[in-house]
């Protein structure tokens, strides 16, 4: 609440244009990578969190910055991932410079591995961002990227003698 007037104060709803996508969409594929863009509708301080839910993904994921010309102030960020199975999640963390409203982001989350052959489809990804955490200035409530067209597991290639390529739900 306010400290002078005690009136709770609202945290700003933040709208994201987002989308994800894998450099490879093959059951189980490892050293994969997942690209995330995103625009914002207002601006994110340092210490943003963007938490994506990447149900049956696995791996210690890493960042880095693809694009994101942020007004000339290039942002870095931190990665954390936690979870297993169905609660996997990547949370990517501004660092270095907030980011600027209607700027276009654009980072890749390494060595995932993809979900297995049991999770061919779309996974049920989601997005949550909390502003500047302690201070929250904004949030949006976990949201399915606005595109994900890239970013189904839909084939799995099995080895052996005889190579079997496997089709699923696309």
């Amino acid at each position: 609440p306010d400290p002078v007037s005690g009136a709770a104060i609202t945290p700003v709803v933040v709208t994201l244009t987002d989308t994800l996508a894998l450099t490879s969409q093959a059951a189980a594929a490892t050293s994969n990578t997942a690209t995330y863009t995103f625009q914002t509708d207002v601006a994110l301080a340092i210490g943003t969190t963007l938490e994506i839910v990447m149900p049956n993904f696995a791996g210690t994921a890493t960042v880095a910055v693809r694009s994101c010309a942020n007004g000339g102030n290039i942002p870095t960020f931190t990665v954390a991932n936690t979870g297993t199975g169905a609660t996997y999640k990547v949370t990517l963390t501004t660092a270095t410079a907030a980011i600027v409203v209607t700027t276009d982001c654009a980072v890749t989350i390494g060595a995932l591995t993809n979900p297995p052959v049991a999770n061919i489809g779309a996974p049920a990804y989601t997005v949550a961002v909390t502003d500047k955490p302690g201070t929250v200035v904004g949030t949006q409530a976990a949201t399915v990227p606005d595109t994900v067209s890239g970013a189904s597991i839909n084939i799995a290639i099995t080895g052996g003698t005889t190579q079997t390529i496997e089709k699923g739900a696309a």
